[in-house]
């Protein structure tokens, strides 16, 4: 095989893992922010120069940035309204079963109906439960939000460079 199908192969391949890193931050199945890292990577070590490193250099410290403000947004909300793991555990499995029940969507609302839930059980009250879950689920968005604009910030970055690689 040569160079050039070589490099065409490491591109679609690339692009693959990326676009499934992109697509696991939207639907927490697969490792999101991982996945793009690794596409890069990917990416980096088989095209030779500066068009290999240049999108790992520049997009890889926005995903880092991006997963972990996503990490810790949701992880302070859930420290101020003093949720328990125990709640968070609930929702989790309540969006497993959710997605064999309803695919795609019911990761979503299991997961929003088992933590409304499991707060009603804590706090023995509907309102302080709605907003307790409330307030999570809004987190836990918005850091969804920043590490998808960071995904899409890393696939628009190795886009661009690809094509200058590709196009000269």
């Amino acid at each position: 095989m040569g160079p050039v199908q070589a490099e065409t192969l490491v591109g679609i391949g690339t692009l693959i893992v990326l676009v499934l890193g992109t697509l696991g931050i939207i639907f927490p199945v697969l490792p999101g922010s991982l996945l793009v890292l690794a596409g890069l990577g990917i990416w980096a070590f088989f095209i030779p120069g500066w068009h290999g490193w240049l999108p790992l250099a520049v997009a890889g410290p926005l995903v880092v940035a991006g997963a972990l403000a996503s990490f810790l947004l949701a992880g302070k909300t859930v420290r101020e309204r003093q949720v328990p793991q125990r709640s968070l555990l609930i929702a989790v499995v309540a969006a497993i079963v959710g997605i064999f029940v309803i695919p795609f969507l019911g990761l979503f609302l299991g997961f929003a109906l088992g933590l409304l839930g499991a707060e009603y059980l804590r706090l023995k009250a509907v309102y302080p439960a709605w907003e307790s879950a409330l307030a999570v689920l809004k987190s836990v968005g918005l850091g969804i939000l920043l590490e998808l604009a960071a995904a899409l910030s890393a696939l628009t970055v190795w886009s661009l460079v690809a094509l200058h690689f590709w196009l000269g």
